[in-house]
């Protein structure tokens, strides 16, 4: 009986563990779910009632505890769990000895539950939005009149907005003939072109002098040669309306104004409503050549209004627009018209504005010296230059070369309103509404990311798109995938001109998906890096100095390390990054590791460029088991120990450009890893038939019992081990792979090839393909079919292609990318690309004279789609283009010595082209053929502009461009 009593015993206290742990794990559940649902109540109130409306330090200190509460909910979470759960007899074990945690849990539960009421008592009220908002006001077109004038110089309202202008009388705009002679000659009637309306868009940043321009080409609108002068005239300025009055209203004040203008009708039109005006005015210049200038459209549902009211009269009317969106100037400008991309001031017009605003016109060229800093730090933006002048205009006599170095440096506090300088308040004013205008605040995060970076730092796209997933800045919302979701914000960024490509040109703006590298403008890059500091975004030391401290009460997620370029490169950073314990993102940029331990919530750790990357350094890094993103590239990281298989969430894994020459098998097996990059040997053990000691399996049953989350893996190298098969047939999840032959002195053998081939074959789904084998053969291609390559959209090829073109080439119905390098094929064998449908960007590099030596035929109605062609050899091949051929294309680069294949009259026959570049060499040697092209581009309706670049090579070019936007100074932020 006591047996049994026992047995009992022991059943009940067994039962009551299972019930208490039953319990435990509910508990925690509900805890976590209902604090989840508080969150997202939070946060949706949020988004909702700060659409339009101005936050006030109240509000941003509300939110600033909203996302501390969050940050530190997900950090408990992710220490529970970043162990795997315990098997319930080891938790029986723990309930019984006291050891459990899980009691303690509710501590924490508690508290973060009563954080939330607080939050939720203490919800701030947001002011009521100014002016319409919604569909009803878009579909209103809320506009009004703002500043206009005539051409011979009166005003009808004063301007609130110089821009260019000086400060003191009408002294003449610096910088604006180059521009306005580039619209001249958009706004001219070609002889032969049809007489049909023409819609100019002039797009720029906030600041740049699109109003000046409008206002000086409007001026000119008289004076343009030899054209047939207009009828009627008017300028006008377009601006959300201030008041509450209704969207018809605005719309009507604007058709008033330009009717005042045109046809001088104030007495009759006064009461008049839209629907009236809109008819009053389309009849008036029905019959007339009208030029109009609208300046500061930002909405297309703004054009959409404005388009029925002008008339298509044949009568080569103009219409001028400025806009700084992107997608705005684009959607005004349809397939007869233009886009015009405004630049900043070049180095020379700056510092003419400068002292021209100083009220030193014809300064000398010491002091122009003196103010070289300075000037250098406005990166070109005349409001920026004129602020600044405006600012030293009182003082600049008593400056000392120290002095100017200093103001130079302090710069960077004057535009972010440290001190409340009032000559900086127009620009800060801008700055302002170019962030505040972004009423998400997903987007505003993006933005605010960038300013992990420093200035001139090329940004690449797609590895700020995984830093931004690896941070939760971006989720899966069941309509888009997180890369879908992260072009949506980017493409945001990139058409509000708030992030700027790096290799860009006036004439071809590029979509966000084709954006390699990007930057922010310096000027608004501080202003960024303000706001960052301020709401407590990020923490900076930049040459081992906090720019500033934590604010008190919120802890610093995000720290930047910078040392600029004239400092000791590798200095150690004496900050104590122990104050930084619960950062999730850490950037390193032209500075020393420092030990991270500390920091055990770490998500995306960022080196490129760091010194002091050695084994040491790796092992203490793969201590932190929260780790998402690791980007050792271009440091002096040699070896990856196999230490590394502790980081279990690792999404992204970058070693490009470092010395990491040969991979350890245990990134392979990492169970989250989605991105590999770098160039060394695959693991070893892929060759070999022995089991792998940390799972005691071979290699074959590994890979085919792993559920492996790889994606891309760019940079592998092919030789005679033949363990590129694992990768190929096991990584099912795989959609780009870049390899390269690893050897410099032997050839692939036939049996490797082959089995590169099979595995191709048997690789369905890849979408992305670059295979490099130098002057070897890569005619093991040719076997592939259509149906085992048929989801390609991007091939890079290099490596000799004897036999030809493979067969599935030209089948490829998605492919929109095409690089082919040292094919040795001719250009006639090049010409069946034109069956290639979706073809949007092509490039074809050869070394070989006979390339040169055959003819390139463009078919009408062919490359359909292409948007740009470059051709990279010694000499160019005898192109023939049809009528209708290329009809999208932008970009034309012929890069060769000899271009003589290419009658320059070509051009005219390619009716969307908006650029061509040559070699510079041509220029000085072949005078007439630049003259001959540059005549051509004159008659073109789309007077695509000819640019000559330095170099062939396009890495080469893209290196240069990079080094051209470090060269300039910097402005600072100053440690406080």
């Amino acid at each position: 009986m006591e047996v049994c009593r026992d047995v009992a015993s022991a059943l009940a206290k067994l039962h009551q563990v299972i019930s208490d742990d039953k319990k435990l794990e509910t508990k925690m559940r509900t805890g976590l779910g209902g604090i989840l649902l508080d969150m997202v109540h939070l946060n949706a109130y949020i988004e909702e009632n700060s659409k339009g409306r101005e936050q006030g330090p109240a509000h941003e200190a509300w939110i600033l505890q909203l996302q501390d509460l969050a940050y530190d909910i997900e950090d408990f979470v992710d220490s529970l769990y970043r162990k795997p759960k315990e098997k319930f007899p080891l938790r029986a074990v723990r309930m019984i000895t006291a050891t459990d945690p899980r009691p303690e849990y509710g501590d924490e539960f508690t508290a973060f539950q009563e954080r939330t009421a607080r939050l939720e008592a203490n919800k701030p009220s947001f002011p009521a939005c100014t002016g319409q908002s919604g569909a009803a006001a878009q579909a209103a077109s809320v506009l009004t009149a703002g500043p206009s004038m005539s051409p011979n110089g009166g005003t009808h309202t004063p301007s609130t907005s110089r821009l260019l202008s000086s400060d003191h009388g009408a002294s003449p705009l610096v910088g604006i003939d180059r521009f306005k002679q580039d619209l001249v000659d958009l706004l001219k009637q070609v002889e032969g072109e049809p007489r049909e309306l023409r819609v100019i868009s002039i797009l720029g940043v906030r600041g740049v002098g699109k109003t000046a321009l409008a206002r000086a080409i409007y001026q000119a609108c008289g004076t343009f040669g030899d054209q047939e002068p207009f009828d009627c005239h008017a300028m006008v300025m377009v601006r959300p309306d201030d008041n509450e009055a209704s969207g018809s209203n605005g719309a009507a004040e604007l058709l008033r104004e330009i009717l005042i203008q045109v046809g001088n009708v104030a007495g009759q039109i006064s009461n008049t409503s839209a629907a009236e005006l809109e008819n009053i005015l389309r009849k008036d210049l029905e019959h007339k050549r009208y030029f109009i200038v609208i300046d500061g459209l930002q909405q297309e549902e703004d054009w959409d209004f404005l388009r029925n009211v002008f008339p298509q009269n044949e009568k080569s009317s103009r219409i001028v627009v400025s806009t700084s969106v992107q997608r705005v100037a684009k959607y005004c400008s349809s397939s007869t018209s233009f886009v015009y991309k405004m630049e900043g001031l070049d180095n020379e017009e700056t510092k003419k504005l400068f002292w021209q605003e100083v009220g030193v016109p014809n300064a000398a060229d010491s002091l122009k010296q003196l103010a070289q800093g300075i000037c250098n730090g406005c990166h070109g933006l005349p409001l920026a230059v004129v602020s600044a002048a405006k600012y030293l205009r009182p003082i600049w006599t008593e400056l000392k070369q120290s002095d100017w170095d200093r103001e130079a440096l302090a710069l960077g506090n004057r535009v972010t309103g440290q001190g409340e300088q009032p000559a900086f308040a127009e620009l800060k004013k801008i700055l302002v509404e170019c962030f505040d205008g972004l009423t998400c605040h997903r987007v505003k995060t993006c933005l605010l990311s960038v300013t992990m970076f420093p200035k001139g730092h090329p940004i690449k796209r797609k590895s700020l798109f995984r830093r931004w997933i690896a941070e939760g800045f971006v989720e899966h919302d069941g309509r888009l995938d997180k890369n879908a979701a992260c072009h949506e914000l980017f493409r945001e960024l990139i058409e509000r001109h708030l992030v700027e490509p790096v290799e860009s040109s006036r004439e071809n703006l590029v979509p966000a998906a084709e954006v390699k590298m990007c930057q922010v403008h310096g000027v608004l890059l501080d202003f960024l890096l303000s706001e960052s500091l301020r709401r407590n975004f990020t923490d900076l030391i930049r040459n081992n100095v906090p720019v500033q401290a934590a604010r008190g009460g919120i802890r610093t997620r995000r720290l930047a390390v910078h040392t600029d370029d004239d400092c000791r490169v590798g200095a150690p950073c004496d900050v104590d990054l122990k104050r930084y314990s619960f950062i999730r993102s850490l950037t390193i940029v032209n500075s020393a590791f420092k030990d991270l331990l500390e920091s055990e919530f770490l998500r995306v750790l960022d080196l490129e460029g760091s010194k002091g990357i050695d084994e040491q350094a790796l092992c203490k890094i793969f201590q932190l088991i929260h780790l998402k993103y690791l980007s050792i590239r271009a440091t002096d990281c040699c070896r990856i120990p196999k230490r590394i298989r502790r980081l279990h969430q690792l999404e992204t894994l970058d070693a490009r450009d470092s010395n990491v020459r040969e991979l350890p098998i245990e990134v392979l097996l990492l169970p989250r890893l989605a991105h590999l990059f770098g160039e060394f040997q695959l693991p070893s053990e892929l060759c070999s038939k022995k089991k792998i000691p940390i799972t005691g399996k071979d290699v074959e049953r590994v890979f085919k019992s792993s559920n492996s989350k790889l994606e891309s893996v760019a940079g592998f190298l092919v030789d005679d081990r033949q363990g590129f098969q694992h990768i190929m047939l096991h990584m099912h999840n795989l959609k780009k792979v870049k390899m390269r032959w690893g050897s410099t002195s032997t050839a692939p053998t036939q049996d490797l090839s082959g089995l590169l081939a099979d595995s191709l074959r048997r690789r369905f789904g890849l979408e992305c393909l670059s295979i490099d084998f130098g002057e070897h053969s890569l005619d093991f291609m040719n076997p592939l079919s259509y149906s085992e390559t048929c989801l390609l959209k991007s091939v890079k090829l290099r490596g000799s292609l004897s036999e030809g073109l493979p067969g599935f080439m030209c089948k490829l119905e998605y492919l929109s990318e095409l690089h082919l390098f040292s094919t040795g094929l001719d250009s006639e064998a090049l010409s069946a690309l034109e069956q290639l449908s979706h073809l949007e960007h092509l490039q074809l590099e050869e070394v070989s004279d006979r390339f040169g030596s055959c003819t390139f035929s463009l078919a009408a109605g062919k490359f359909e789609r292409l948007k740009r062609l470059i051709i990279d050899a010694p000499k160019l091949p005898q192109v023939t283009v049809a009528n209708g051929a290329m009809a999208v294309l932008t970009t034309l680069e012929l890069l060769c010595h000899d271009v003589t294949g290419f009658a320059a009259t070509g051009i005219s026959r390619l009716g969307s082209l908006s650029e061509v570049v040559l070699l510079k060499s041509l220029k000085s040697c072949d005078p007439g053929t630049w003259s001959r092209w540059e005549a051509e581009a004159k008659k073109h309706k789309k007077r695509p502009r000819i640019s000559f670049c330095d170099s062939s090579n396009r890495q080469q070019r893209q290196a240069a461009a990079v080094r051209q936007q470090k060269s300039g100074s910097k402005w600072r932020m100053l440690p406080r």
